[in-house]
């Protein structure tokens, strides 16, 4: 009785004219692949839809990138942007300056280990900083503050005018 044995062919763009049990193939991938563009284009159906109705509102619609990161509650730095502005009243050009060059120096004093005091956000500590693939992960233990309106102060400087 003799053994036969299948093997991939040499070059992987090349089925062989059959599929090898065992062998996984695309079409074996694509229904999961189909599930996942499903669900990515609901999603993104359902973030037109209220760009479509905020727009009829005469309000101003939100970006998906801006929809997503209030769904899963993230401060993403476009939001942040738009939330000083709207709260100083400033150019959002201006704004985005500002905000850029806080993000920027608050980055460069962790990248050389400094902790960051910053009332009213908190205190925010350097706990471990390993290697990653795509540069430095840092660990940090965060300790909110009280915050603006806690604290009685008013959160944000008046603009010079």
């Amino acid at each position: 009785m003799a053994s036969h044995e299948t093997s991939a062919p040499a070059d992987p763009t090349d089925s062989g004219g059959a599929d090898a049990p065992g062998d996984t193939t695309v079409t074996q991938l694509e229904p999961a692949r189909a599930a996942s563009r499903t669900a990515a284009a609901s999603r993104a159906r359902a973030a037109s839809r209220k760009a479509a109705e905020a727009a009829a509102k005469g309000k101003r619609a939100k970006t998906a990138t801006v929809a997503r990161a209030q769904a899963r509650k993230t401060l993403d730095r476009d939001t942040l942007r738009a939330d000083v502005a709207a709260a100083t009243g400033l150019d959002p050009a201006e704004t985005a300056r500002v905000v850029d060059a806080t993000l920027r120096a608050m980055h460069d004093a962790m990248a050389t280990g400094h902790d960051l005091d910053l009332p009213p956000f908190g205190k925010l500590r350097i706990v471990k900083t390993k290697p990653g693939a795509r540069g430095p992960v840092v660990v940090c233990r965060v300790k909110l503050g009280a915050g603006g309106a806690a604290s009685g102060q008013d959160p944000l400087a008046k603009p010079a005018e």
